[in-house]
């Protein structure tokens, strides 16, 4: 009898002559996941663009083989608490398009993931929200649209990594305290949420992407709005709320493409709240498409604003719905 094997891995031959291959280094096509367990169900969800064929190694001794049709819905009970390293062997990593190892599928507790994720070279979601990432380090494929990294414990993050085919990236509810790339953003980004971190300032030094839809900064500790980048034209919604905002002065003209401002739960003043309105009113002056709303109450103790305020009547006779606390 011969055994043909390759340097990764290792051969035991038991008493009745049984042979075990063991794999020592994980294969090219294999991802690499730690666990904090605290006897929780794992539940992913795997999606593929033909069938495909796929190994879990949970990490305890237990292993799942699937070959079947393009949903894959593996589950997994951890019996004991304690940290496992998982291993995912696809055979062929090519073909997966969706990967979901978030909380919206189960109690998952991912603490780290290695391995290179830019095996999965079709790869257009990657969910890995609620989990327990401390970091985020990895090649990603030039596939990826969707990067959810929502719900976790990252205190920085590396944006050279980012694909130029994304469009979502979820980064709220984090523990990151400022958002200052050392590279342009992926120029297809469409949505950025950066809501429920730490932020205490958002003024990046290189443009935001062209096309950005959607930002999201609420639930931060952003005191100034004072960006020295024009924002995106294209930009419809933009909200700040739940800052310590004092003022709102962006740089250059407010994209015409503005439909919905929320400013509101903030620290402005009477003034600046007045301010505010009176930026916004030469902004809006395109006749801004509908609907379209400022949100702007709940301000410093006592800040409002009269109904007659020349700045406040502008914005209303041009078609926007303005929300503030009236005087």
């Amino acid at each position: 009898m011969s055994v043909t094997i390759n340097r990764s891995a290792k051969v035991t031959v038991n008493r009745g002559g049984n042979v075990r291959i063991i794999s020592e280094y994980p294969p090219i096509n294999a991802l690499n996941l730690t666990f904090n367990i605290s006897n929780n169900t794992q539940n992913w969800f795997i999606q593929g663009s033909t069938t495909f064929s796929m190994i879990i190694n949970w990490g305890d001794g237990n292993a799942d083989t699937y070959t079947g049709a393009t949903n894959y819905n593996p589950t997994h009970v951890y019996l004991i608490n304690g940290n496992y390293n998982a291993t995912i062997t696809f055979d062929d990593p090519t073909v997966i398009t969706y990967l979901d190892i978030s909380t919206g599928y189960g109690n998952n507790r991912l603490s780290n993931i290695g391995g290179n994720i830019g095996v999965l070279t079709s790869l257009i979601s990657l969910m890995l929200g609620g989990n327990l990432l401390t970091s985020f380090n990895s090649t990603l494929p030039s596939t990826l649209q969707t990067l959810d990294l929502s719900n976790n414990l990252l205190t920085s993050f590396d944006t050279t990594q980012l694909p130029n085919s994304l469009t979502d990236l979820y980064l709220n509810d984090n523990d990151l305290t400022s958002f200052a790339p050392a590279a342009a953003l992926p120029t297809s980004l469409t949505n950025l949420f950066l809501n429920n971190n730490a932020i205490t300032s958002f003024n990046p030094s290189l443009a935001l992407p062209l096309y950005l839809n959607t930002l999201n900064l609420s639930n931060n500790s952003i005191t100034t709005f004072a960006t020295t980048q024009t924002l995106p034209s294209t930009l419809e919604t933009l909200n700040v709320s739940y800052n310590t905002l004092t003022s709102f002065a962006p740089s250059g003209f407010f994209p015409t493409a503005m439909r919905y401002l929320y400013l509101n739960n903030n620290n402005m003043s009477s003034a600046n709240i007045s301010t505010t309105l009176q930026f916004m009113s030469s902004s809006a002056s395109w006749s801004p498409p509908t609907p379209n709303s400022i949100d702007i109450y709940n301000q410093a103790v006592g800040a409002c604003i009269a109904s007659s305020n020349t700045y406040y009547v502008a914005l209303t006779n041009a078609g926007w719905t303005v929300t503030a606390d009236i005087c």
